[in-house]
C-alpha cells in the first residue's frame, strides 16, 4: 500500500510542480513609458500627462538606468537632462533599444544660463546611441509668433507624411501653435560628423514633427558655438525644426530630439495656455505618445468600443450590381469586410476595412482613390437635431443619425460634395472640413481606410459604447452626382455600376450603395430593395450598435495642486476646471490594472488534484 499510494505522489507531483514555473500569459498589448527623473529632470506637468495619457502605462525611473531598470520599458522619454548619463547608462539603452521596437525621447535647452551643460548631456547622449539627431549649441527667437516675449517661441506642427509610420497621428486635433519656452533646435550629422539642415537636406529614416514660424531666427548666448548656424544663420528668419526624429527600420526603433521638453521645462510643452496665448500643448504630448506607442506596437494604439464583421462577396448592392469594367476597379475594392470604432484619450479611430483597396490608382491624397465611405452615426442624446438623409447614396438611415463622417480619397480644399475634401457633417447642415479635428488616412497593407477624431468637436462622447451606426461603401466619382459613382441599367461601363433596376433609376431612387455594415447578405439587400417607385421613395438603411467586450480597470483619483494662469485641464471623462491667476486643486486620473483570475489554471489544477483524490482512494481501497 505505501509503495502505491508514493507512486500515486510521485505522479502528482510530476502533473503539478511544471504548473508551479509555467508562466501565466500576460496581455503584451500595453505600451509602458518610462520616464527619466534620474539626471536632474524637473517633473513639472508630469501629473497631468500621466493622468491624462491613460492609454500607456507610466513608470517614473529616479534610479540609474540600467538592464533591469529597462526591461520592461518600450518608450522613454529623458526632459531636458541637466547631468550626464554614465558609459553604462548609455551602454545599457543601447542594448535595450537593440532589442527592436522601442524609442527614446531626448529633450534639450536654449544654450542661456547652463543650457550648454544641457545640451552636452543631450548631444552625448544622442552621440552615444548611435542617433544622427544633434541639439544645435545655439537658442531660437521669434519676435512675432510667441507667447508675450521672443525667448517664448511658438511651433507648428507640420509633420512629413509617412503613412507606414503612422505620421499622420501626430495632427490630430492640432489646431493652435505649441510653446517652446528658452529653446535650441535640432540638426544631424551625417556618419562623418559633417552638420547638415533639416529644412532642406534629409536622410533615410528623418522624420521632421514641429517648426518654427518662418518669423524665428537663430542666435547665440555662450560658447561653445553652433555646429552648423552659427556664424552664417545668426539672426536669419526663416524655419527651424524643432522636433525631429530618426526611424531605424531594421530594428522598428525611433529616436526623437526636440529642443524643448514635454515635461520638466521652465514652462513645458505640454503647457495649453501661456501669457494670454491658446496653446494646443496636451495635444501635442497625447499624439507624441499615441505616435510612438503606435509605431513601436506597429498598429494604431486604441481601446475598441464597437466592431462588427461584414460577409465577403456581397459587394453587389441590392444583390445585382456588378463593378465598372475598367482595369482601375479590382474586385473586391468595394466589399466592406469589417468596421471597427476604437478610443485613445480624446481620440476617435475610425477603421473600415475592405477586400482590396486598389493600389490608389489615381494617387488621392488620403491614402485611396476609389471608394467613397459614409459613417452615419446615431449618439444617445435626444437634445440633438435628427437628419436621416445621405449624401448622394439614394439611401434614407431609418432611425436618423446625429453627425456623418465622410471619407473621401482628399483633392480640392472645399468639402465633398461641394469639393472633394473628407469632412464631418452634423444634422443641422454645419461641418468641419478635414484638417486637425479629422484626419484621414489609408493602411493599403491591410486595406483599411483610416479616420481619426479628436473628441472635442464631437458630443456626447462619454456614451459612446450606446452608439449606433450605418456605413456606406460606394465608388467614388469627382464628376459624378454628389461625388457618387452612379450605377446605370443592363450591364456596366467603364466607369459606372452596372445591374440596376431601370424603373429605379428613372424615379431617383436606386440606391448607389456597393456594400453597407449588415451581419448578412440577405439583410443588406433587403435594406437596398426597400425602396418604392411609385409613390418614390428611397430604401431605409439600419443602425447597428454591437459593443465590443469591456477593458475593466479601477479608476484612482489623486489630487494635484498647482498654481496656473489660464489653465484648462482635460481628464479621460472630458471633465474641465478652469481658473485665472489663483491656486487650484485639480484632479487627474491614473489608471491601474485590476488583477484578473487565471481561472483556466485554477480549473486543470483542481481536474489534476481531483484524479489524485481517486487515484489515492482506489489504491486505499485495493488494499
Amino acid at each position: 500500500m505505501g509503495k502505491s499510494i508514493l507512486l500515486v505522489l510521485l505522479l502528482a507531483i510530476a502533473l503539478v510542480a511544471p504548473l508551479a514555473v509555467m508562466p501565466v500569459i500576460a496581455n503584451n498589448d500595453t505600451i509602458v513609458v518610462g520616464v527619466d527623473l534620474a539626471h536632474g529632470e524637473s517633473d513639472k506637468y508630469l501629473d497631468y500627462i500621466i493622468g491624462n495619457i491613460t492609454f500607456v502605462e507610466w513608470v517614473k525611473i529616479e534610479s540609474t538606468i540600467t538592464e533591469d531598470v529597462l526591461s520592461n520599458i518600450d518608450i522613454l522619454l529623458v526632459g531636458q537632462p541637466t547631468q550626464a548619463f554614465s558609459a553604462d547608462e548609455i551602454n545599457a539603452i543601447i542594448d535595450w533599444l537593440g532589442t527592436g521596437n522601442k524609442a527614446i525621447w531626448v529633450a534639450s535647452d536654449s544654450d542661456y544660463g547652463n543650457g550648454p551643460q544641457y545640451q552636452d548631456a543631450a548631444n552625448n547622449l544622442l552621440e552615444g546611441i548611435g542617433s544622427k539627431l544633434r541639439i544645435e549649441l545655439g537658442a531660437v527667437y521669434d519676435d512675432v509668433n510667441n507667447a508675450g516675449a521672443s525667448y517664448r517661441v511658438l511651433g507648428q506642427m507640420d509633420p512629413d507624411n509617412i503613412p507606414e509610420l503612422y505620421t499622420f497621428l501626430l495632427k490630430i486635433g492640432i489646431e493652435k501653435p505649441i510653446l517652446f519656452h528658452g529653446p535650441s533646435c535640432v540638426i544631424w550629422v551625417d556618419d562623418i560628423g559633417t552638420p547638415h539642415d533639416p529644412l532642406n537636406e534629409t536622410f533615410d529614416g528623418l522624420v521632421r514633427i514641429v517648426w518654427t514660424f518662418e518669423t524665428a531666427y537663430y542666435s547665440e548666448n555662450e560658447e561653445p558655438w553652433g555646429i552648423l548656424y552659427y556664424p552664417d544663420y545668426v539672426n536669419v528668419q526663416r524655419r527651424y525644426l524643432f522636433v525631429g526624429a530618426e526611424y531605424w527600420n531594421d530594428t522598428n526603433t525611433v529616436i526623437v530630439a526636440s529642443g524643448e521638453s514635454p515635461y520638466g521645462d521652465y514652462e513645458p510643452g505640454y503647457s495649453r495656455e501661456y501669457y494670454g496665448v491658446p496653446l494646443d500643448g496636451p495635444k501635442y504630448v497625447r499624439n507624441m505618445i499615441l505616435w510612438l506607442a503606435s509605431v513601436v506596437s506597429q498598429r494604431i494604439v486604441s481601446t475598441t468600443v464597437f466592431e462588427m464583421d461584414d460577409p465577403e462577396g456581397d459587394d453587389n448592392g441590392p444583390g445585382t450590381y456588378t463593378y465598372p469594367t475598367s482595369s482601375d476597379f479590382v474586385e473586391g475594392a468595394f466589399d466592406l469586410l469589417k468596421f471597427e470604432v476604437g478610443t485613445a484619450d480624446g481620440v476617435l479611430v475610425f477603421k473600415t476595412q475592405l477586400k482590396n483597396l486598389g493600389d490608389n490608382p489615381w494617387n488621392g491624397p488620403n491614402g485611396f482613390s476609389l471608394q467613397f465611405v459614409q459613417i452615419y452615426i446615431l449618439t444617445t442624446s435626444e437634445d440633438l437635431p435628427v437628419n436621416h438623409t445621405t449624401i448622394g447614396a439614394n439611401v434614407e438611415i431609418e432611425d436618423g443619425w446625429h453627425f456623418a463622417i465622410m471619407l473621401t480619397p482628399g483633392w480640392d480644399t472645399e468639402p465633398v460634395p461641394i469639393g472633394q475634401k473628407a469632412a464631418i457633417y452634423y444634422a443641422n447642415g454645419s461641418y468641419i472640413v478635414q484638417d486637425g479635428a479629422l484626419v484621414v488616412s489609408a493602411d493599403q497593407e491591410n486595406n483599411i481606410i483610416l479616420a481619426f477624431i479628436d473628441t472635442s468637436v464631437l458630443p456626447d462622447v462619454e456614451n459612446i459604447a450606446n452608439w449606433r451606426y450605418a456605413v456606406l461603401v460606394l465608388g467614388y466619382d469627382g464628376f459624378g452626382p454628389s461625388k457618387v459613382r452612379d450605377v446605370v441599367p443592363g450591364d456596366s461601363t467603364d466607369w459606372n455600376f452596372g445591374g440596376g433596376d431601370a424603373n429605379a433609376i428613372l424615379a431617383g431612387v436606386a440606391p448607389r450603395v456597393i456594400d453597407l455594415l449588415a451581419p448578412t447578405a440577405d439583410e443588406q439587400y433587403d435594406m437596398l430593395t426597400s425602396y418604392t417607385t411609385e409613390p418614390a421613395a428611397f430604401a431605409k438603411v439600419s443602425l447597428f450598435s454591437i459593443a465590443a467586450p469591456p477593458t475593466f480597470t479601477t479608476t484612482v483619483t489623486e489630487t494635484v495642486t498647482e498654481t496656473v494662469t489660464e489653465t484648462t485641464t482635460e481628464t479621460a471623462t472630458e471633465t474641465t476646471t478652469e481658473t485665472t491667476t489663483e491656486t487650484t486643486t485639480v484632479p487627474t486620473t491614473v489608471t491601474e490594472e485590476v488583477p484578473v483570475t487565471d481561472w483556466t489554471m485554477t480549473i486543470v489544477v483542481a481536474i489534476i488534484l481531483l484524479i489524485i483524490g481517486f487515484l489515492v482512494g482506489w489504491f486505499a481501497k485495493r488494499t
